[in-house]
């Protein structure tokens, strides 16, 4: 239900399965009409992919416009976006399965203060990775001449970013409006093998789980998201959760051999 004090600017984000989104959209709940109470129910209008399964999510973004005025000063109209609540539902009989939790933006606001970005609509990790998937790519906006294409996996961009100062090569990405992103000048204020800075319950550490995409792909995660000079600190983090011995490596070893083949 969407309060009526809020729809100056209310969508709707869909998207999943939960376990590694693959797919998403987005509607405008603008039109849905409201009710004596000053609230709204709205369906999408989109229908769910024939081969849905498992859990999907969703979430509401908006904003509404407020002015603010101080002693001795002109007022000012500023954008007061509310916070991104995401609700997860599964599309058969499965039971629920919550987006595993792999960041904290506790630690991130550390850094950060209050991190939201695209106007502040978006604020919650919950919600970021559900258009920041593995399959996305600013290539709907950058120009042919500009390729490659630069992915947008939230993963794969949070790495680069807070690395940009240390990679060799740009790091630019396309965005709304034709907005040109560098972020060659970023860096990270601790060491780059301080995982825990961000990370919780150890979910930097291998193995994958075998429902993350990056698990059908290992060396192509190890390539989107490492870059000389982080090699050598890739590589000596990953050698340090191999086995002593093991007759059939699983894939988390075949992986760490990838980044050394690097």
């Amino acid at each position: 239900m969407i309060r009526d004090n809020f729809r100056i600017g209310v969508s709707l984000v869909l998207g999943g399965p939960s376990t590694d989104y693959s797919t998403y959209w987005t509607e405008s709940a603008l039109a849905a009409p409201s009710t004596a109470d000053g609230r709204a129910t709205y369906t999408f209008t989109r229908a769910m992919p024939a081969d849905a399964k498992g859990s999907y999510s969703n979430f509401m973004e908006g904003y509404r416009t407020v002015t603010i005025s101080s002693f001795g000063n002109l007022p000012v109209t500023v954008r007061d976006p509310g916070k991104n609540f995401v609700k997860t539902f599964p599309v058969d009989n499965s039971p629920i399965v919550p987006r595993r939790a792999v960041v904290s933006l506790a630690k991130y606001n550390n850094g950060h203060f209050n991190l939201s970005l695209h106007a502040g609509n978006r604020n919650q990790i919950e919600a970021c990775v559900i258009c920041h998937n593995p399959v996305t790519s600013d290539a709907v906006r950058r120009p042919a001449a500009m390729a490659p294409n630069e992915s947008i996996h939230f993963g794969t961009i949070m790495h680069r970013i807070h690395a940009g100062n240390k990679q060799i090569r740009d790091f630019i990405i396309f965005g709304f409006g034709g907005s040109v992103n560098n972020f060659n000048a970023v860096g990270f204020p601790n060491e780059l093998t301080d995982c825990a800075a961000c990370h919780i319950n150890g979910s930097e550490r291998l193995p994958l789980a075998e429902t993350n995409s990056d698990v059908q792909d290992p060396c192509g995660l190890v390539r989107r998201q490492i870059r000389r000079p982080l090699f050598a600190a890739a590589a000596t983090f990953l050698h340090k959760q191999l086995p002593t011995s093991s007759t059939k490596p699983p894939h988390w070893v075949r992986t760490a051999r990838c980044v050394t083949a690097q």
